[in-house]
């Protein structure tokens, strides 16, 4: 095996790998983008619960389609969960606060995310590049141009 022919193969290697890791971060973004819209809506749901009357009904979702028709008696404080399974009651413009700093935390990493895999994308294009001029070469060594 030629030596173009073995840095063609690592650098088919290392192609796959930033492929992979592309993959992970779509992923990754992909979560990150959807954590960020529920914490939006939750904000946006704490706004309008604040301002509703007493006696004013809403449907609360139980999941898998499944709604539940309540009314809303308390609109000060709602139960908030503040760790892995730890849940406290917090008064509504408390837990806006925090949502508003998971907001914060998530679109910074959000941004990290996006940095990375335009990173990775650039890497794997020069890689793929790499490959192309390794393949001429092998082309020509063989004959085959």
């Amino acid at each position: 095996m030629s030596e173009n022919e073995q840095r063609f193969r690592a650098t088919l290697s290392q192609l796959n790998i930033y492929e992979q890791q592309a993959q992970v971060l779509e992923d990754r973004l992909a979560l990150l983008n959807q954590m960020l819209e529920e914490t939006r809506r939750a904000t946006l749901a704490l706004e309008e619960i604040k301002s509703m009357d007493p006696e004013h009904e809403v449907l609360i979702s139980l999941g898998a389609g499944a709604f539940l028709k309540v009314k809303v008696a308390e609109r000060e404080r709602v139960i908030f969960q503040i760790g892995a399974g730890v849940v406290m009651e917090k008064s509504v413009d408390d837990v806006k606060a925090k949502l508003s700093e998971r907001q914060g935390e998530l679109q910074r990493e959000l941004q990290a995310t996006a940095q990375q895999l335009d990173a990775t994308v650039r890497r794997a294009r020069e890689l793929n590049r790499q490959l192309q001029e390794l393949a001429a070469k092998i082309s020509e060594e063989k004959g085959l141009k």
